[in-house]
């Protein structure tokens, strides 16, 4: 998961803590950090934010083609 951090925050999971200074340039940090108290709170202020990419839509369909028309029979000229 990737946040952009406005200001420096500590994210504990057990024994393990991971500190993120500020950045305008989004972080890549473990998944587990969305599930603590920190981000939670951090999110709610605005100090932290989650970036989420979105993939572009789809093009839209093509219309359908109009069936081929026989040919009108043409008079040959004498």
């Amino acid at each position: 998961m990737q946040i952009l951090i406005h200001k420096s925050k500590s994210f504990h999971r057990g024994a393990t803590v991971l500190t993120i200074g500020r950045s305008t340039v989004p972080q890549t940090v473990p998944d587990w950090v969305r599930d603590t108290e920190t981000f939670r709170l951090a999110a709610q202020d605005g100090s932290v934010q989650e970036v989420v990419i979105v993939p572009p839509p789809p093009p839209p369909p093509q219309p359908a083609s109009a069936p081929d028309e026989p040919e009108a029979p043409t008079k040959k000229k004498k």
